[in-house]
């Protein structure tokens, strides 16, 4: 599939670190052209100082998704810039505050249903008419097997995930007549900058032996993992841009579990 997704115009949400980062290098890789999305301009400047972008065609867009004019200036700037898109990789996201249902405020909820949700409802409004041209189009959204499974913690995020999975679905039922394929990835424990800030707040909270802790923190989550290793970003990378492809055309309306065998449920 090398250069597979050659001078197709690909917008990435959550760019800068993480997932979204993996996912903008693979793309890369592939020929495509990038609207590279984050609020932080810094850590996409980053990103792209990687040699893979070197002569590639791309455009950094520093905004909030979670707001509705960072989502309209997002696209805004894709359609003056290349004219034209061929895809959505929606990758932006996160809890907006961390804790226990209880501990969680209202803005706690409301801020995570934004950036997980609304930023792919408001950027799909502006988007759709253009991706109805491409004789390529894709949306794929990065989901969390939280939805299907979710935690003691953070319902915030796992309902999210969960209404972000359903909304996926209800764009590939009625997109499909327009040729656009709508699809879901569902990551379980992958290592990322998010999930090692994670374990920080662990060690922060326990001072003593936080070496111990993280050690052990890592042992528990592979233990519930059958393969016996945590993910890697490259994993989810690869999925999406075979999603991307012309390989994949005929597939539509699925949701792509990738864990390592950790969710229990088949279906």
């Amino acid at each position: 599939m090398d250069k597979d997704l050659k001078d197709q115009v690909i917008l990435v949400t959550g760019a800068s670190v993480g997932i979204g980062a993996a996912i903008s290098r693979k793309l890369a890789e592939r020929g495509a052209i990038l609207a590279l999305c984050s609020r932080d301009l810094i850590k996409l400047n980053d990103l792209v100082s990687d040699n893979i972008f070197k002569d590639k065609k791309f455009v950094l867009i520093s905004q909030d998704l979670g707001t509705a004019s960072g989502t309209e200036k997002c696209a805004d700037v894709i359609i003056k810039e290349f004219g034209k898109i061929d895809g959505i990789v929606n990758n932006v996201g996160g809890p907006i505050g961390m804790g226990r249902f209880d501990e969680l405020s209202d803005d706690n909820w409301i801020d995570t249903f934004n950036i997980n949700v609304m930023s792919l409802v408001r950027l799909s409004r502006v988007l759709i008419p253009y991706l109805i041209d491409s004789n390529t189009a894709n949306i794929i959204s990065i989901s969390s097997i939280a939805a299907s499974e979710p935690g003691y913690t953070n319902p915030h995020y796992s309902s999210s995930k969960a209404s972000l999975t359903n909304f996926t679905k209800h764009l590939a039922n009625i997109l499909a007549e327009f040729g656009i394929n709508v699809n879901s990835v569902s990551p379980g424990t992958i290592l990322t900058p998010g999930f090692m800030d994670f374990i920080k707040i662990q060690q922060s909270q326990n001072l003593k032996d936080s070496d111990s802790i993280e050690k052990n923190f890592m042992n528990s989550h592979k233990k519930n993992i059958p393969l016996g290793e945590l993910g890697n970003t490259e994993a989810i990378a690869s999925i999406v841009a075979f999603l991307l492809s012309s390989e994949a055309r005929y597939i539509t309306g699925s949701n792509f579990v990738i864990d390592g065998g950790k969710s229990r449920f088949i279906f």
